[in-house]
């Protein structure tokens, strides 16, 4: 089943205007349990958007950033400008981050996961034709995977030989570039599997014990894998 950002993204949007004060800004985050709202026209086109770390260093709370002579010397211009903005400005249009990376509502989980681990955002707005229509969170995504794993799983009815799975097996680890596949195998008896060889590290260990786990077919898994220098005899 591939999701997509239409069947896991909230509806119900908190948006603010670029006129809104800076202080129902917070206070609808704070109400909300939000951590951030886009900044709409009239259209409900995205212009902008306001996240908690656009509020983290405001003059209210003597938080502001200080620059000192020598950081001024060497700054940017441009950035400390913006800087002077969000901690003095008074609207959600002088504070908010004008750059907004959104996905269509046809996006799936993966390209939305991506974006969150390239942009280093937490939340990310979905739209229409450049309408805003709603807006995935990282949240949403973790409940997605708590739905899937709900769901019954269906175990597929496997007639494969010993070989054959093991085949399998041996196939998906020579493909992953993160271990060295000739330094593994496995033994495979009436689906039982074992596992041995030599790995670098205990996360390429855990990763195989899991691949081997994920393979259609296979039963009880011993992992006799070794981290470290191959031994002799050891596969």
């Amino acid at each position: 089943m591939t999701l997509q950002a239409r069947d896991i993204m909230t509806r119900d949007v908190a948006t603010v205007t670029a006129e809104t004060p800076v202080h129902d800004v917070a206070r609808l985050m704070v109400e909300r349990r939000i951590s951030g709202a886009p900044v709409v026209d009239e259209a409900k086109t995205i212009i902008g958007i306001v996240t908690e770390a656009d509020l983290l260093h405001r003059i209210e709370t003597n938080t502001e950033k200080k620059s000192g002579f020598w950081l001024t010397l060497f700054s940017d211009g441009e950035a400390l400008a913006r800087e002077f903005s969000k901690a003095h400005g008074r609207t959600a249009g002088d504070i908010m981050t004008r750059k907004v990376f959104a996905v269509p509502e046809n996006a799936t989980l993966d390209v939305i996961a991506n974006s969150f681990d390239a942009h280093r955002i937490k939340r990310v707005p979905v739209t229409r034709d450049s309408v805003l229509v709603g807006i995935v969170s990282r949240g949403d995504i973790v409940r997605a995977l708590l739905r899937l794993t709900e769901q019954p799983q269906v175990k597929e009815a496997v007639t494969a030989k010993g070989s054959e799975i093991r085949e399998r097996i041996m196939e998906k680890i020579r493909a992953q570039p993160w271990v060295n596949g000739g330094l593994v195998n496995v033994i495979v008896n009436d689906g039982d599997t074992e596992i041995w060889g030599s790995v670098e590290t205990e996360d390429q260990r855990r990763a195989i014990r899991i691949l081997v786990e994920e393979i259609p077919g296979v039963g009880k898994v011993e992992d006799h894998l070794l981290v470290g220098l191959p031994r002799m005899g050891a596969i």
